[in-house]
């Protein structure tokens, strides 16, 4: 079908392209991947996955994001998706359908679709509004260079985090990397940096901390090979203005001072100072911004402030002062110069300031800081771009590993390593032209972008697409430069393409954490009620059951009644009326209880998958394993093929984006003599 393998990671997945489109050989790029997980199935992460007739028409396409089975691969591509078609088809080729497919999976599946149907047949309920994020596009792997896509694929899978977590961290990486050595010229006079701003949005124990640290691992790795180049010229530095130091003391203590000998030891003095005299450093964690402009003077101006544990924001929202500085993160993401004079510190002065600024946090932190009008006002919050994740439904299963670097790891440290080393060859940054088809690629998607926002996302996206579109610009660029290690002359049209990707995805995650910069209080107590029924399988609830269960949030029984309110406003709870009594009751009446939203065993609470989805899914993903395209074989196949507890146990990497129901998998086997005979 014109794909063509990549790379292979041993005996565990292949990174594959997808068909070349008209004007292209093949396609340059890695967009998807199969057995990932050992699924055997293969997953899509680029929206031209398709096949174009000489007319131009899209004779098929590929669902971005999507997974298909070997099955669900050739329906899609020969029958339009229709399975019943493909099928048919098969069958006419010589297979057929079993009769009797395992009946464990077959009452499992059945057992789960009158679960739902039941469940979503009361068509009194009115059409819910969503209370969080939904179902958020996908990190688009594609859009990175191979080396980097394949690690961040790794990571995630090692620690089962989503992948947008440790992709986002490697374009983190690649900034930190080339920040400083490199200045896009994007038209006439326009000059960037490729400095990032990224916040990951995460809940906590998500695996934010070794994610980081895996993705961030060549920055570490350049960082102490530098450190050691430089370790016997920093020490000399060190020493000579110590002494220079100490003979300014005893001059200036004389008792008759000599002030030619003064002025002429303070000189040498300032120069020795301007020499390094400090071990270079790519990156910082928790630093106050007084101390982060000191050390990026110390490091030629630049560096990269890495942080799992949302430290530098907390500073921003006043942990050691009520009116933190903020003139340094404003500074650094532009390129600005830096120009500080205190009477009580040193003056700093950085004539560019660069800095990127690459942050995990938890989704309270990301709605403090919308909640600080300083903040926003100011552009510090529209400066990031964001990956708000969401809490993974089910109990995600590890994955043992060897306890050796993997080929990909091993690949990923040393072609980044290689980078920082080749930019750091120039004493000044390097011109990178962005080609004029690059510019008018990136320029488009912005105006359509915004051409195309809803009207009650347009006032958000004025405030967000200013410096998202700076972002995709140097994106572009690090892509480029990744992507051509030590011959990068120049950013064509399909770096512009794939940074255009990443934009897409940062303007609906932009678009929420703004969602979730108003969010009032009321609006979590309601999202954890019904995240507290869901996981504890409540089609019913009472405000006693609430204040028992969740006492640590709501403190007094009175407390529900804002919360209850609002769900009951936007259709996921009901108050149920009960049946009046033939005699009076004695005592008190009985608590009111409210009725959950069926729907509500779907979606969830808006962020989190639908559990009850994911053993249909996987069990319908094994049965569609089962089916193999070779040459009909002569030779029976048991009925026994398909292996339900593997099924259920079976680690299925979920479109989930498409919460719905699929079509019925049918099993098939290749006809045997006795049915020939038959």
């Amino acid at each position: 079908m014109g794909e063509r393998v990549d790379h292979v990671d041993g005996s565990t997945y292949q990174l594959w392209s997808r068909p070349a489109l008209p004007g292209e050989q093949f396609s340059p790029h890695t967009s998807g991947t199969v057995n990932y997980r050992d699924s055997n199935v293969l997953k899509v992460f680029s929206s031209q996955w398709m096949r174009v007739n000489a007319l131009g028409e899209i004779v098929w396409q590929l669902d971005e994001g999507a997974t298909y089975t070997k099955f669900g691969y050739y329906a899609a591509t020969r029958h339009s998706g229709d399975h019943r078609a493909a099928s048919a088809a098969l069958e006419a080729m010589g297979y057929e359908a079993l009769e009797n497919p395992d009946d464990r999976a077959a009452n499992l599946i059945s057992s789960a679709r009158d679960d739902i149907d039941e469940q979503l047949e009361d068509e009194d309920w009115p059409d819910t509004i969503p209370l969080d994020l939904g179902n958020m596009p996908s990190f688009p792997l594609d859009a990175l260079p191979d080396v980097v896509a394949a690690r961040a694929l790794e990571v995630a899978d090692e620690l089962s985090v989503p992948v947008d977590m440790p992709a986002m961290f490697g374009l983190g990486a690649l900034a930190t990397l080339c920040q400083g050595h490199v200045r896009l010229q994007v038209s006439g006079s326009w000059r960037e940096h490729v400095n990032l701003y990224l916040v990951v949005g995460a809940p906590s124990g998500i695996g934010k901390s070794p994610a980081l640290r895996s993705m961030f691992a060549p920055v570490h790795q350049l960082e102490a090979l530098v450190q050691t180049e430089q370790a016997s010229v920093v020490a000399a530095n060190r020493d000579r203005i110590d002494v220079l130091e100490a003979q300014l003391k005893r001059a200036k203590s004389a008792a008759e001072p000599d002030f030619e000998q003064i002025n002429a030891l303070s000189a040498k003095l300032l120069l020795a100072r301007q020499e390094r005299s400090s071990p270079t450093r790519l990156s910082v964690g928790d630093i106050t911004p007084e101390q982060l402009a000191v050390t990026m003077a110390a490091n030629d101006g630049r560096i990269s402030v890495v942080s799992s544990e949302g430290g530098p924001f907390a500073i921003t929202l006043g942990r050691y002062s009520s009116n933190p500085a903020l003139e340094i993160y404003l500074q650094g993401f532009t390129g600005d110069r830096v120009d500080v004079q205190r009477i009580s510190r040193d003056d700093v002065f950085i004539a560019e300031a660069v800095l990127s600024m690459v942050l995990a946090v938890q989704p309270k932190v990301l709605h403090e800081l919308g909640s600080d009008s300083a903040l926003v006002q100011r552009g510090f919050t529209a400066r990031f771009a964001y990956s708000m994740l969401g809490v993974q439904a089910g109990v995600v299963p590890l994955r043992w590993a060897e306890g050796e670097p993997s080929d990909v790891e091993l690949s990923y440290v040393e072609q980044l390593v290689a980078l920082g080393r080749w930019l750091r060859r120039s004493l000044t940054p390097r011109p990178l032209p962005l080609s004029r088809e690059a510019f008018e690629r990136i320029n488009d998607w912005r105006m359509v972008t915004l051409q195309r926002a809803a009207q009650n996302e347009r006032e958000l996206l004025d405030v967000l697409m200013p410096k998202l579109l700076l972002s995709v610009l140097r994106s572009a660029a690090l892509i480029g430069l990744t992507r051509r290690i030590g011959d990068c002359d120049s950013i064509g049209f399909d770096d512009a393409c794939d940074a255009v990707k990443l934009g897409d995805y940062w303007v609906a995650h932009g678009l929420a954490a703004a969602h979730l910069w108003t969010r009032s209080a009321v609006h979590d107590d309601a999202i954890a009620i019904m995240t507290w029924a869901r996981r504890n399988d409540r089609d019913e609830i009472t405000k006693r059951d609430l204040y028992t269960s969740l006492r640590a949030r709501f403190p007094r029984v009175d407390d529900i009644d804002e919360p209850l309110a609002l769900l009951i406003e936007r259709g996921w709870v009901r108050e149920l009326v009960p049946n009046k009594p033939n005699k009076p009751a004695r005592g008190r009446p009985p608590a009111p209880r409210f009725a959950i939203n069926p729907v509500a065993r779907r979606v969830g609470s808006g962020i989190e998958l639908a559990e009850v989805f994911v053993p249909l899914r996987n069990l319908e993903r094994s049965l569609s394993l089962s089916l193999s395209f070779p040459p009909p074989q002569r030779e029976r196949q048991s009925n026994d093929q398909v292996d339900v507890e593997h099924a259920a146990e079976s680690i299925a990497d979920i479109d989930d984006e498409r919460m719905r129901i699929v079509d019925e998998i049918m099993g098939l086997r290749p006809p045997t003599d006795e049915d020939d005979e038959s």
